[in-house]
Formats: structure tokens, C-alpha cells, sequence
């Protein structure tokens, strides 16, 4: 394509215009929007880029044909019904435009044959930038901070400070390009923060002072801006409520489900718990929103599946061979325990284990065993029991609808039937009690 090539191309008919014909010369407006802020007792000034504006084109034309005026008007009725189009431009390329006026003019002195025209495009359609990131955010802030340092050398009441607010953003940076959770960056800024904000007291409303001021506002708006960035890509620290007596491990599965022992030590940190293995009820904690943290896939086994394999699955069990109502490991032939997705260890394991004697949860299992051995126990009595088992696995993630049914065979000897749904099968096993 020649340096003088413009052809307009219609989006809705692809009417072809071609420009080079009638073309006399055109300009190209490119122009970037900036905020200027003037800043007073300072030489220079302070620029906020708004981004590039949309350019604009404009030619102008010249028609000496006889059939002028009826090329002029074709070309203002196709515009009018289709002002949305694509500028094929020898510099940059296909541009979508819109249309935007087209004039004519005509000089009665200049004795001629011909018609002048100007016609007009904008740029339409949007185009990405780039974002700025949390990390260059906050190396502006540290890099204000050392400017700030520079400016309060010589104020022995303000240098102090100002080293302060160098500190605190010089470590803030580390955590946003850490950016491991959102805890720590609320806990960086706020410490910048307050170093700031002790200088700007410091300074007071002196006329001298107020360029120091105004670069340690810009800092905190650098910092906010740093923050928010890197902390739009972390779930946001919320309070919530341990509603009975129960270990970190349990509070956890039942916020995160399964994979959770990966939160537990951030959620312990955070709130420095004392006596991870049993928090008072009524204790509030922060901890990572649930709606918000993704766990991936095959993460570390949850405290109530016990020794279930890290592969997302559990230990398979069959009906034992010998006792009739009893379970049984299944081996594969490789020596090796064999693991599927029913999910039925880690759902029986919770109801039959007994309520205090698991290490790590004191409050993992239930007290079915000694139910058993009590002559007035009931099948109903036995169920409820069973359904607080069951609601363990609930709350972790492991099934769902976890239904179990009791049924009396003798004197002192129960079947348990458990209904549940795993990898979106519903599975039933029977044991004996």
C-alpha cells in the first residue's frame, strides 16, 4: 500500500469509499490524556496518565469530475446509514472508526471546476492497556519515600519520620511482591499508613512544609493503590464465630472443607491461637473468606479422613468374607490398599470412632460405642448419634446427604445403615454394632 492509500470499508455492507482519488492531504490526531497538578513552591509539576484517547482522522478532498456533487452526495447518504467503519490506513493498519462529519465548501472568488470536502473519523471500539501492577504501584511509593527522605534532611524534626515512612514502605513493597495474603498487606499498610500520617502532623500547615505534605499524601495514595491491586487477587480476611468447643482442624473443614489443613497454620498465625486443639465456643477468628479461597485439587487430607490417600480418594472397604455385617480392607495386586471414590471409610469411620480418643480432634467421632452397651438405648437414640457423625463428613466436604438408619437384631446387637452421596453416586454400606 502506497503512503497516500485510505480506503474506507462500511461494517454493516462492506461498501468500499476509496480516498486516494479525490485525496488532497489528511492528518492523524494522537493524543494522550493526562491530569496536570501544580504543586505550589515547586518547580515541575505532577501528571496522572488517564490512558491514550482515541485517535482521530481527518482529510481533506477534492472532486473535479462533472459528477462531483453527486459523488459528494452518495458518499454523505452511505456514511449517514452506515457510520461505523473500518479505515484501511498505511500506518496503522485497519482502524475501526465512526463517522463523524463530512463538510464541503466552496470559495465563490477561486474560479474553479472542482468541490472541496472534509471529512472526519474518530477511533471507536476499545482498546487494552496496560494495567498497572500492585509491584510498580509500590515502587513508586518507595521511590516517593526516598525522594521524601532527600526533602527533610535538613529538618531534624521531620528526617526521623521520613526514614519511618521509608522503612515501612520499603517493607510493604516485599509484601506486595510476596502477595501471600491479604492479612499481612492490611498489617504493612496500616504501619505505612501511620507513619505518614505522623508526619503529616508533624509538618503541620507551614506554607514552607506543604510540598512535604503533599508528597507524603501521595505516598499514602500510592500505598492504597498497591494494596488494592494486590489484595484484589487474595480472599479478604473476615471474622468468624467458632460455634461450639472444637479443635483448629474441625473449624476448618468446616469452613473450607476438604484440602483445609493447608489454612489451618495461616488461620493460626493469624490469630495466634493458643491451644490449637481446643477453642473455646464463641471465639471469633479471622480467617480467609470461604466463598473466596480455591483449594486445588488433591490437596492435603482433612483430620476426619484419617489415613486417606492424598490423591483425592479414600481407602476402599469391602464386605468381610468371615463375619457377616463386618468390612474389610481391599488389597490390590500390587500389595498395595486399594482407593476409590465412594468415600466409605472416612463416612463410617466418623460415625463408629469414638468421641475423644482421636489425637489430633478430641471432638472427631462419636459416643455410638457406649450407647451400644446401655440396655435402655433405643435404634432411634443410636441413629441421632449416627447423625452427628454423618454432619462431621458434611461439614468437610467429603458427601453429602449422609442418612443413616439403625435397626435392632438382638440383645445388645445392632445393624447400621448408612445412605450417602459421594462423587455423585448415592452408596449404602450395613455394618454391625
Amino acid at each position: 500500500m502506497a503512503i497516500h492509500d485510505f480506503e474506507l470499508v462500511t461494517n454493516e455492507t462492506q461498501t468500499r469509499v476509496a480516498l486516494s482519488g479525490w485525496l488532497l492531504g489528511w492528518s492523524d490526531d494522537v493524543q494522550h490524556r493526562l491530569n496536570e497538578h501544580a504543586v505550589l513552591n515547586r518547580s515541575g509539576v505532577l501528571h496522572q496518565s488517564q490512558g491514550q484517547g482515541p485517535r482521530r482522522f481527518v482529510f481533506r478532498l477534492l472532486e473535479r469530475a462533472p459528477s462531483a456533487s453527486e459523488r459528494y452526495a452518495d458518499t454523505e447518504a452511505l456514511l449517514a446509514r452506515e457510520p461505523f467503519c473500518t479505515l484501511i490506513h498505511p500506518r496503522f493498519n485497519r482502524v475501526p472508526v465512526a463517522f463523524v462529519s463530512l463538510k464541503a465548501s466552496d470559495d465563490m472568488e477561486v474560479r474553479s471546476n472542482g468541490m472541496t470536502a472534509e471529512l472526519a473519523l474518530c477511533e471507536t471500539g476499545l482498546r487494552e492497556l496496560k494495567a498497572d501492577s500492585a509491584s510498580s504501584a509500590a515502587r513508586s511509593a518507595a521511590a516517593s519515600s526516598s525522594e521524601l527522605v532527600l526533602m527533610t534532611v535538613e529538618i531534624p524534626t521531620l528526617a526521623g519520620l521520613a526514614r519511618e515512612v521509608a522503612a515501612q514502605t520499603s517493607a510493604f513493597l516485599v509484601l506486595t511482591e510476596a502477595a501471600t495474603s491479604q492479612f499481612d498487606l492490611a498489617q504493612g499498610k496500616a504501619a505505612a499508613a501511620l507513619a505518614v500520617d505522623s508526619l503529616i502532623r508533624a509538618a503541620g500547615v507551614a506554607v514552607r512544609r506543604f510540598p512535604i505534605v503533599v508528597l507524603a499524601r501521595l505516598i499514602a495514595a500510592q500505598l492504597e493503590s498497591a494494596y488494592k491491586l494486590s489484595g484484589a487477587q487474595l480472599p479478604p480476611i473476615i471474622p468468624k464465630t467458632v460455634p461450639q468447643r472444637m479443635s483448629l482442624a474441625r473449624f476448618a473443614r468446616s469452613l473450607y472443607g476438604g484440602g483445609a489443613k493447608a489454612l489451618e497454620a495461616e488461620i493460626s498465625r493469624i490469630n495466634r491461637i493458643p491451644a490449637p486443639y481446643s477453642i473455646p465456643q464463641g471465639t471469633v477468628l479471622q480467617v480467609p473468606d470461604p466463598a473466596r479461597v480455591q483449594l486445588t485439587p488433591g490437596g492435603a487430607p482433612t483430620a476426619a479422613v484419617a489415613e486417606t490417600d492424598q490423591r483425592g480418594g479414600s481407602w476402599a472397604l469391602r464386605d468381610s468374607p468371615t463375619t457377616r455385617g463386618r468390612l474389610t480392607w481391599v488389597w490390590g495386586a500390587d500389595g498395595n490398599l486399594v482407593v476409590d471414590e465412594a468415600a466409605t471409610y472416612p463416612v463410617l469411620m466418623a460415625i463408629v470412632a469414638h468421641k475423644g480418643a482421636y489425637r489430633w480432634d478430641r471432638f472427631y467421632g462419636t459416643r455410638l460405642h457406649k450407647a451400644t452397651r446401655e440396655r435402655s438405648t433405643t435404634g432411634s437414640q443410636l441413629a441421632a448419634y449416627a447423625r452427628d457423625g454423618g454432619a462431621q463428613v458434611e461439614a468437610a466436604g467429603i458427601a453429602t446427604g449422609v442418612t443413616p438408619r439403625v435397626d435392632r437384631l438382638a440383645s445388645g446387637r445392632w445393624r447400621l445403615a448408612v445412605r450417602w452421596t459421594a462423587a455423585g453416586r448415592t452408596r449404602t454400606r450395613e455394618v454391625g454394632l
